[in-house]
């Protein structure tokens, strides 16, 4: 959906599908989409799905985070509200960025094993920090490229830029995703 409005109206012509998941035989595009967390982070974001919204007090929600194998988080009450912190340091980006390329790089694990594969075969992740264009150049430079890497493109979507890495090009190109795009997203996935 981002891709088709911030990026080309070619991708309209994606259709979802598995290995990998989206796909236009007319185009000759495959699309995997992957987010770029560790098994931590997946559990954390599952329990607020999962739990959140649904009326339980923070003494609930706590009583539900031991169930999280090592969490080291903290849930609050401020005003009515319930917050979720699930580090109480500063971040380190590092973390984030390593979290990432690890996802990457299995990706081109997987793809070398069974996916159909196109002309262009992209990469969107999820990125789990709104990182910066400097911390995408570091990620790019560090993907594992011996290991017979197929995808041509790689799309970085860090919450207010889609950061785009051309691998022909070398070029990292940053697309703004201004509030008025991310309503049009946002309508556009309620009509699908």
């Amino acid at each position: 959906m981002s891709l088709e409005i911030c990026v080309d109206s070619k991708y309209k012509e994606m259709m979802h599908s598995d290995r990998p998941d989206w796909q236009s035989e007319k185009l000759s595009i495959g699309l995997e989409v992957v987010r770029g967390i560790n098994k931590y982070e997946g559990n954390c974001d599952a329990f607020l799905q999962f739990n959140f919204g649904k009326g339980l007090s923070v003494n609930e929600l706590k009583d539900k985070t031991m169930l999280i194998e090592n969490f080291s988080g903290e849930i609050l009450e401020h005003e009515g509200k319930i917050i979720f912190l699930n580090y109480k340091s500063l971040v380190d980006t590092k973390v984030y960025k390593d979290m990432v390329l690890s996802e990457i790089n299995k990706k081109i694990i997987k793809i070398n094993n069974g996916y159909k594969l196109f002309d262009s075969n992209e990469l969107y992740i999820f990125c789990p920090f709104p990182f910066e264009k400097n911390d995408i150049e570091n990620i790019v430079l560090t993907i594992d490229d011996t290991a017979n890497n197929p995808y041509s493109i790689f799309y970085f979507n860090c919450l207010d830029n889609i950061f785009c890495y051309n691998k022909s090009l070398d070029e990292i190109e940053t697309i703004d995703v201004s509030n008025e795009l991310l309503k049009k997203i946002k309508l556009l996935s309620f009509e699908k």
